[in-house]
């Protein structure tokens, strides 16, 4: 199979972008990243190949945060998505969105409620740091920018559960009534199931810039142009 996949690439790269047959290909693609792009891009990429590539096939991996670029040197996966930092030369990469956050909270939190904050009102520092939190904090990752928003105040807040997804994070704010701070999209997708609400930061920080990676060899590939504009299409859409 790798040997298969291989000579695809050189027969793509040799034969430009018209080299590429979607509705014919024969081939599967592995891509890794957070469960927001499980829950708000596979979706319409699986109908979306269903109906145009029906011969190709997507494999998501976990998210690897201690070894992503290991993994696209290695010929591991074919993309990622990461936050826009300062790559290797032979990583090459393609922007999506800069992502927002929010503050989430179970609908009805006792605390929040008893303080007359609801749905789209800030809850006050003090209140913030009191409240049990949930935190996203996959292995190998290590920046919070909600901590280091809150240490030049002399702050913290009070973590009692990390969770290496964020459909994690929001089932412990859900059924075990933490607030959490979640990406702005992935928190309005699960806010249609009545069950949270939503609040502007605390502790304001930047949006995460992200993008979709891949190696440089590849970057000529119709295939691998094929499929990360596919991917880069539906989530521009989001």
């Amino acid at each position: 199979p790798i040997l298969n996949a291989a000579l695809g690439e050189i027969g793509e790269l040799l034969h430009g972008p018209e080299g590429f047959d979607a509705a014919n290909a024969k081939r599967s693609f592995r891509i890794s990243g957070s469960d927001f792009f499980a829950d708000l891009m596979m979706p319409e990429l699986i109908m979306k190949l269903r109906r145009d590539a029906p011969g190709v096939t997507v494999e998501m991996v976990d998210s690897v945060f201690a070894n992503t670029l290991d993994a696209i040197e290695r010929f591991k996966v074919d993309f990622v998505f990461w936050p826009i930092l300062d790559f290797p030369p032979w990583i090459d990469h393609l922007p999506i969105f800069a992502e927002p956050f929010v503050v989430v909270a179970p609908k009805g939190h006792p605390d929040l409620q008893r303080a007359g904050i609801g749905d789209g009102d800030k809850i006050p520092i003090d209140l913030y740091c009191d409240l049990e939190h949930s935190h996203f904090l996959p292995e190998g990752m290590v920046v919070d920018d909600v901590a280091r928003g809150l240490e030049p105040l002399g702050r913290s807040r009070r973590v009692v559960a990390s969770m290496p997804t964020f459909g994690g994070v929001y089932t412990q704010v859900v059924k075990a009534g933490l607030i959490a701070v979640l990406p702005k999209r992935f928190a309005q997708a699960k806010r249609s199931e009545g069950l949270i609400t939503l609040h502007p930061l605390t502790v304001p920080f930047p949006p995460t810039q992200l993008c979709i990676l891949w190696h440089r060899q590849f970057s000529h590939s119709a295939g691998h142009i094929w499929f990360r504009d596919t991917m880069h299409d539906i989530l521009m859409k989001l």
